[in-house]
């Protein structure tokens, strides 16, 4: 699991320096204005598909059924691989026309085209991943960043809003080459010939098989992200420019997600599903309970580097060109909210895997309504009730997020390293204390440093203290690694599995 993490998280690092690399670029040529808020928000909506049926909708409920049949045969394997592909195709490429015409014009019905393209590329990555193969389809994405880059400087001397035309446009063709990337290595990986794969199979037996799952795991993908567009909404109604301050804060608080809860997750849904589909019980509660561990330890620094420096990291990425100092702040506040969520959102994406590969559909959909319901409910009492910014979106984010792994590790049945996260969470608070009675007007901060050196200074100077903190504290307590499993507290180094991940 470890060698397959690293490749992921090799690749994904190449792309997520592709996509720091875009958001400046988004925030010098456009900065924060009300049109880059609803350009984001029109971004959101109409990757709606992507979200659904890409990013965790056809590769969570594909991977297990892949790895059934591939135990089987591995012909019978391609062959659902092969039939799932013309499946989609069939439904997306009218169904994204019919949607194109309806809103042509818009921002949006030129982003549209290319949610076909990364629908497809979300397959062809779940099925390299089942061969072994993570660097690549983790670093495609560096394309899609590149071409957005472009865009932003093809179209800057633009009028903003035809400027933003040509930016979804791009994103359109990013996501075609994108996906583009991966055909020679599927190709290669295939063991039909090219006649079998145009021998047209769209709802088939094995892919209508796949549809309750799938049904089930849409269900809840769709919930969390319909939530995700309305809380842009809810924030550009508490604040005109309030989406292009969440979007802005939330593609940072995603970095460490991208490169160390995703690649974990990433790595692990294959050898999750062959371990239960072979009956290794073993095999599979000792992967759950290292990819807890390993994703805890990793995403625990980010959440103290987020909520302790985000205003001068903000304006360290962010403050320069028509981003104004202004706009780093509540962009800095905002981030400080989401990161409060981190650390359960990255668990979350680990637990799901878990529960995907026993085939329990039910249990991540129930976690996912509850986090949404939760959401809602707070950004509605938040914004229209107590008039509250932008951040408070942020805030419910967050708690929602806990709410949501709550559930779902009260439902895990596999070890869990409960006090290895309260030893974590407990280090972060104390010393997030400290540091905010050390700088107590940071995130109220009208003004910043103009030149690049005199920011970076200033961050790193944030940031000495609370991390020479950390580090001793983890030092501390790092020979003490205990996990709670079933009603023992037991030494993790006595958990000794019998092979090798």
């Amino acid at each position: 699991m470890i060698r397959q993490a690293v490749h992921f998280f090799l690749g994904t690092l190449i792309s997520r320096l592709g996509g720091l690399l875009r958001e400046l670029s988004m925030s010098i040529c456009f900065g924060a204005s009300a049109l880059v808020g609803d350009f984001f928000i029109s971004y959101r909506w109409s990757n709606i598909f992507r979200r659904l049926l890409g990013e965790g909708g056809v590769s969570n409920g594909f991977i297990p059924v892949y790895e059934r049949y591939r135990q089987l045969e591995q012909k019978k394997a391609d062959l659902f691989f092969r039939d799932l592909f013309w499946s989609l195709v069939f439904v997306l490429v009218p169904t994204i026309f019919l949607i194109t015409l309806l809103f042509f014009g818009s921002v949006a019905s030129y982003m549209l085209p290319g949610v076909v393209f990364i629908v497809l590329y979300a397959l062809f990555m779940a099925f390299l991943q089942c061969h072994g193969h993570f660097f690549l389809p983790s670093v495609a994405p560096t394309i899609f960043n590149l071409i957005w880059v472009g865009g932003c400087f093809l179209f800057a001397a633009e009028d903003q809003s035809q400027a933003l035309k040509g930016i979804a446009l791009s994103i359109s063709v990013a996501f075609l080459f994108q996906w583009l990337i991966l055909l020679p290595k599927t190709i290669k990986c295939l063991k039909i010939s090219f006649r079998d794969w145009f021998q047209f199979r769209p709802f088939s037996i094995e892919v209508k098989e796949l549809l309750k799952p799938l049904f089930l795991t849409l269900t809840g993908v769709a919930a969390t992200q319909l939530n995700g567009a309305i809380d842009l909404l809810f924030a550009k109604w508490a604040d005109p420019k309030g989406a292009a301050f969440l979007s802005y804060a939330i593609k940072l608080e995603q970095v460490p997600m991208g490169l160390f809860g995703v690649a974990v997750s990433q790595a692990i849904a294959p050898l999750l599903a062959r371990a239960y589909q072979g009956k290794d019980l073993d095999q599979y509660h000792y992967l759950t309970e290292k990819s807890l561990r390993l994703t805890l330890k990793l995403l625990a620094p980010f959440t103290l580097l987020f909520f302790v420096a985000a205003p001068p990291f903000v304006s360290l990425i962010y403050g320069r060109g028509a981003f104004l100092d202004a706009d780093v702040t509540i962009t800095a506040q905002a981030l400080a909210f989401y990161t409060i969520g981190l650390i359960p959102s990255g668990l979350i994406l680990l637990l799901a895997p878990s529960f995907y590969a026993a085939q329990d559909f039910k249990t991540p959909m129930k976690g996912t309504f509850i986090a949404v319901v939760t959401n809602t409910i707070l950004n509605m009492i938040l914004v229209f009730v107590w008039n509250a910014g932008s951040w408070a979106i942020a805030l419910t984010t967050s708690i929602s997020f806990w709410l949501q792994w709550a559930y779902l590790a009260r439902k895990l049945n596999a070890p869990y390293p409960i006090r290895s996260l309260a030893k974590h969470l407990s280090l972060v608070a104390l010393i997030t204390l400290v540091s905010l009675t050390l700088f107590p007007d940071l995130y109220w901060s009208t003004t910043y440093p103009k030149p690049f050196m005199e920011k970076a200074s200033q961050f790193f100077s944030v940031l000495l203290v609370p991390f020479v903190l950390y580090a001793l504290g983890a030092f501390w307590f790092k020979d003490a690694p205990i996990v709670e499993k079933g009603e023992k507290i037991v030494d993790e180094k006595k958990l000794q599995p019998n092979f090798d991940v």
